[in-house]
């Protein structure tokens, strides 16, 4: 509200609320109130749409900060929203972005935001009402807050920003009409006081460093200003380069940036002012009718400059302190004085103070100044420099690294001139006698030999010089300063002058994520281990002002740089220590012998800061995304990346790349997935302090036949107690307490299963062969919604748009059956445990020994894959992702002919100008002209075939062959259906043999038997009997409705009332048959095996038995919402919705389904 300053603005005020001693309300300009009406409408029109899609089930998926799209009770829509905080595991507080009213809502009335609408900024502007306190409290109390809602909510008020408060305007509100101000009412009515003004603070004058000059030491110096020997002002000769330096940065930073005029003219204030066509740092002495009289810190002298003139002077050129030091003469002989001193540097002895004076004797050549000696004209002075030689700009040389400061500034010596080293070394120790220096010779840059404390001669550079036994220099062949005394220094002969210097200023390229925020002395010792004093590869990549090159070091048989490996040794997140016992927290799980777990005792409010902070700070930051252009990660790197399916920002180390496309392991949550490098960047230092929220863990021990389907559903997104064993390879071994609650039903899957040993799992298409478990369907992967992190989930990015199956490639009658590949190169395979079951439906019939099903559950994927293939492919050219070569048994993307659609396929068999494709996700196969065969990109492979090959159970055909009558009723009874599919087991060929049964059916009612009940093929081994498990079957059965009449009379008993316009009443018609049944649930359940009967895989929508925590008796539910170690129900005969227990949940029989729900909403 920048611009409302000077000005009256109509606003629409839309929320009041106290904010300790602030009364805050938020309002809508007239600009923002069509955009808002926009919204409004494009909700209304999408609110069907919304209401379908898929809920989140924990609040740990909306992140603080994170923007949805909200069904809002206040508003009675849907609404643009922000999460400001968590509430227990459902709840979550958020701020209506276009309103400003803060709301609790369930997170299951919250929905992922439209990408367009994200970048619509916030239209109602957070105020603060000003010239008013709360009355003698520091809250406001409520009834003020009620007399402003009732007042000023959607009022449109006359509003004048006065000032501001953290970046918040501070506003004057008055209603149109009115005869005194909003204020002054809410005064009058004793619910405020009017507010104080508080004298304005002056901030203090920023002033300069204080130069001194020892007094147990002779300095050089030189005076820069004179006004009587009783005041005049010299510079430390010490100091010169640096002040000439300083000066030429001044220079350059007025010529290339718009210099800021001065805010006060504060007394002693630092700042910029030109004199002689330079500026230079100054300090103001008195202020005078606009006019001020400022001083030249660095040289003496003083100028009266009109306010207008002065400029603000950045920080960074307030570190040099003030070179100008106040000095005094005994003598009177000023002319002398000037004539003796112009110019040259002198020797200066502190003989006392005098206030901020120096109390001083000048000497040249050992005489006072006030008695001097003239300078004989056959007296040289000697000043000889190096020659430097340049490096050419973008070549590779080899290089040692001879002396190192720090990162931004070490020396390399080149490999190809150690010749010239060598020779230097040996005329400077030969024996040669160097001639003396005397100090007055000693000029800052003068070439010079120096003996170092090894007795050895090498050359140098002065660099200072603060007495005889406090030179610096700097050796040019080496690159390291040292202090030494004029006795150990030398003139240098022409013969050493004619080499050039050998030590070549470096700094690395691209240290600044590093540098930013690590301990100095961390990256300077590791950058010694890996470069000092070795051979190693340079790239020099520019040349900086300073004369430095700034370069990328390799070692000499590595692609790798040193910065890289730097990084990849020094960003690591810090570990956790751990104790005998953990509690933790199963985020992922691949396997027994690979799952991730997150550690219980750390907050999990510190993981939420950290996410907070990490996408406040990379989220459309224009800073990052220019730094990601030069931002190269590679193996072993920790980095921020975004995952694309809720488009956040994680911590995540680098696990492999190829091209611009890197497999990262998210190292608080234990998925991977593929990101662009567009969406990676360094990490800074703020998020190294956290620790690694988790770690990868194994089981000890557990028996080879354990059912890992059972395991994961027992362990994922639930707590364990674990003993830690030992770290091996990065991971834990672990086994489970026996005391802990969560840990019994583990325990015992584990012990029912130690002598089963388990048919081999292969996976579909064939005989995978030494294949990694990284495409389980356990493992977190790409586009995959049900296998990520439980305390920060990652949603969905596309839209579930609903897509026909008969849209599917589909086999032409005409195509002959080809033979089956034995190895699916390059795909990730599903992994199905023996007797395990799926929801699945039949997408491709060969015939009853050769048809293909798609799991149920992971048809979204399914979805969001094919959008995936249409965006990218549909407009592709055709020199685009081409194949140069077509390989067997090869991913690849290609049209099918029937429909002019791209899928995923695999390239069966090659033609002169086509090929036999497996369409992998459904089955069948279809021959392809090259042209419309692509390269499959790699993201693109994450997903696992959808396609399992599988045969009837036990089934077999009458003659040596399937007849066409045989497999068209097959087709008809299985082609484009849903089934519960036993996986009963499977050949060495990876074919699942499977019992199907029709939705809702009884395990009886095995599509096996059906079919040869119906005269089609035979048993082939009688004694195998086609039974599904009863409470397996369940998962599927759905209860019958009541039939209520419209317009009829009937008796009913209230069984539960939420308010009078929702309450569920049961018909006393049924009561006979329904106690009947309540009866034989509870005879059953309190007999039934808890093993035999605990619901697999619970999730929401899917029926089954509750026990109720009141009465313990057994009811009839259905699953509302899942939770770590709680379910939600609905008892669908009383109307009532509870959580409970995991354990108290039961699979339902077909038999307790057939009589209708007996709770009528009304």
């Amino acid at each position: 509200m920048a611009q409302f300053r000077h000005t009256a603005r109509e606003l629409l005020i839309t929320y009041v609320k106290s904010d300790g001693n602030l009364l805050k309300f938020w309002a809508l300009p007239a600009t923002a109130l069509e955009v808002v009406k926009n919204l409004e409408n494009h909700y209304a029109k999408v609110a069907g749409e919304l209401d379908k899609m898929s809920v989140y089930i924990r609040n740990t998926q909306t992140p603080v900060g994170m923007k949805l799209s909200v069904k809002s009770k206040i508003k009675r829509q849907w609404c643009r929203a922000r999460v400001l905080s968590h509430s227990g595991h459902s709840d979550i507080l958020v701020q209506l972005m276009d309103y400003g009213n803060e709301e609790n809502i369930s997170v299951t009335d919250a929905r992922r935001m439209e990408d367009r609408l994200l970048s619509i900024e916030p239209q109602a502007i957070e105020c603060i009402l000003a010239d008013v306190v709360p009355p003698g409290t520091s809250e406001w109390p409520p009834e003020a807050i009620k007399f402003c809602e009732s007042h000023l909510s959607y009022q449109t008020l006359s509003c004048y920003v006065v000032s501001s408060y953290l970046s918040i305007p501070v506003v004057r509100v008055a209603k149109g009409g009115e005869s005194e101000p909003f204020v002054q009412r809410l005064i009058n009515s004793g619910l405020a006081l009017i507010k104080q003004e508080q004298p304005v603070a002056v901030p203090p004058a920023v002033s300069y460093k204080v130069n001194t000059m020892d007094p147990k030491t002779a300095h050089l110096v030189k005076v820069s200003h004179v006004e009587s020997i009783r005041k005049f002002y010299v510079q430390l000769s010490a100091a010169e380069v640096e002040l000439q330096r300083l000066m030429d940065a001044i220079q350059k930073y007025v010529a290339q940036e718009s210099l800021a005029l001065l805010n006060v003219p504060l007394v002693s204030a630092a700042c910029l002012a030109e004199s002689d066509h330079l500026y230079r740092r100054a300090r103001i002495l008195a202020v005078l009718q606009g006019k001020c009289q400022i001083f030249y810190v660095d040289y003496g002298y003083t100028e009266t400059k009109e306010f207008q003139e002065l400029r603000a002077i950045p920080q960074y050129f307030m570190t040099l302190p003030a070179q100008a030091i106040c000095c005094s003469l005994s003598s009177d002989d000023r002319e002398e004085m000037r004539l003796v001193t112009k110019g040259y540097h002198l020797q200066c002895f502190v003989l006392g103070y005098n206030g901020d004076k120096c109390i001083v004797s000048l000497r040249r050549h050992g005489q006072d100044i006030v008695a001097p000696r003239r300078i004989s004209p056959q007296m040289t002075v000697y000043s000889v420099t190096y020659r430097k030689q340049k490096l050419n700009l973008g070549s590779s040389i080899e290089v040692t690294v001879s002396s190192i400061t720090d990162i931004t500034e070490f020396y390399c010596q080149l490999l190809c001139f150690k010749d010239q080293q060598e020779a230097i070394a040996f005329k400077l120790n030969s024996g040669y006698i160097f001639e003396a220096l005397h100090i007055n010779e000693c000029i800052p840059g003068q070439a010079i030999c120096v003996k170092f404390h090894n007795k050895i001669w090498y050359r140098a550079e002065i660099l200072k010089v603060n007495h005889e036994q406090d030179i610096e220099v700097f050796f040019v062949d080496i690159g390291n300063y040292e202090k030494v005394s004029l006795a150990n220094i030398r003139k240098v002969n022409s013969e050493l002058l004619n080499f050039p210097c050998q030590a070549y200023k470096c700094c690395l390229y691209e240290t600044g994520n590093i540098l930013n925020g690590v301990p100095k002395e961390e990256v300077l010792s590791l950058f010694q281990e890996l470069t000092l004093g070795k051979n190693l590869k340079a790239q020099v990549q520019a040349f900086t002002e300073d004369n430095s090159y700034v370069i990328t070091l390799y070692e000499m048989d590595s692609n790798i740089s040193v910065f890289q490996k730097m990084e990849s040794k020094i960003l690591t997140a810090s570990t956790v220590p751990v104790s005998d016992v953990e509690n933790l927290f199963i985020t992922s799980f691949t396997s027994p012998s690979l799952f991730f777990a997150q550690f219980e005792k750390l907050d999990s409010n510190l993981l939420s800061e950290m996410q907070e902070q990490i996408n406040e700070l990379y989220q459309g930051n224009a800073t990052f995304s220019k730094r990601n252009l030069k931002y190269v990660p590679t193996v072993g790197n920790l980095v921020c990346a975004k995952y694309e399916e809720d488009n956040q920002f994680y911590r995540a180390l680098v696990i492999s790349f190829k091209d611009s496309q890197f497999e990262v392991f998210f190292i608080d949550y234990g998925n991977r997935c593929i990101v662009p490098l567009y969406d990676i960047h360094p990490i800074t230092k703020e998020f190294i302090k956290f620790p690694a929220f988790g770690i990868e863990c194994s089981l000890e021990s557990y028996p080879p036949g354990t059912p890992v389907d059972k395991l994961c559903s027992l362990m994922l997104e639930n707590s364990i107690q674990a003993r830690m064993i030992a770290e091996k390879d990065n991971k834990w071994l672990i086994t489970l307490t026996d005391d802990f609650p969560n840990n019994v039903a583990i325990l015992e899957l584990l012990r029912q299963h130690e002598n089963v040993v388990p048919r081999p799992i292969h996976g579909i298409g064939g005989f995978q062969e030494n294949r990694t478990r990284k495409g389980s369907k356990y493992q977190p992967k790409i586009n995959e919604r049900d296998e990520i992190q439980p305390r920060l989930d990652m949603k969905q990015s596309y839209k579930k748009e609903q897509v026909s199956r008969n849209q599917m490639p589909r086999e032409s009658e005409s195509i002959v059956k080809t033979k089956e590949s034995k190895v699916f190169q390059n795909y990730d395979v599903i992994e199905i445990p023996p007797n395990a079951y799926r929801n699945v439906y039949v997408s491709h019939v060969v015939s009853p020994s050769e048809f293909y099903c798609q799991i149920e559950e992971d048809s979204p994927k399914l979805l969001v894959l094919m959008k995936d293939i249409e965006d990218m492919y549909t407009f592709l050219n055709d020199n685009d992702l081409k194949l140069s070569t077509f390989v067997l048994n090869s991913p690849c993307c290609a049209v099918f002919q029937e429909d002019g659609v791209w899928y995923r396929g695999q390239i069966r068999k090659i033609n002169s100008n086509s090929c036999d494709i497996y369409f992998v996700d459904y089955g069948n196969t279809d021959t392809v002209p090259s042209s419309k065969i692509k390269m499959l990109k790699t993201e693109l492979l994450s997903l696992p075939p959808q396609a399992i090959r599988c045969k009837s159970f036990n089934i077999v055909p009458k003659t040596g062959s399937w007849s066409d009558a045989d497999i068209e009723a097959f087709q008809a009874m299985t082609l484009d259906k849903s089934f519960v599919a036993q996986f009963v087991e499977q050949d060495d060929h990876g074919v699942y043999s499977v019992n199907l049964v029709s939705i809702g059916k009884l395990q009886e009612d095995v599509l096996n038997k059906e079919f040869v009940d119906l005269g089609h093929g035979q048993l082939a081994d009688s004694s195998k009997i086609l039974v599904l498990n009863s409470h397996a079957a369940s998962s599927n059965l759905t209860y019958k409705s009541l039939d209520v009449k419209i317009g009829s009379t009937e008796p009913v008993k209230v069984t539960y009332g939420l308010n009078p316009g929702e309450i569920f009443c049961q018909l006393k018609c049924y009561n006979k048959e329904f106690e009947t049944m309540m009866l034989n649930l509870q005879d059953y359940y309190n007999k039934v095996n808890k093993a035999e009967a605990l619901v697999d895989r619970p999730h929401p929508g899917m029926i089954c038995v509750a026990q109720f925590f009141l009465d313990c008796a057994w009811y009839r539910a259905e699953i509302k919402k899942v939770e770590k170690t709680t379910i939600v129900v609905f008892y669908v005969d009383y109307g009532n919705c509870e959580t409970v227990d995991r354990k108290k949940i039961r699979c339902i029989l077909q038999d307790f389904t057939l009589l209708p729900t007996q709770a009528v909403r009304c």
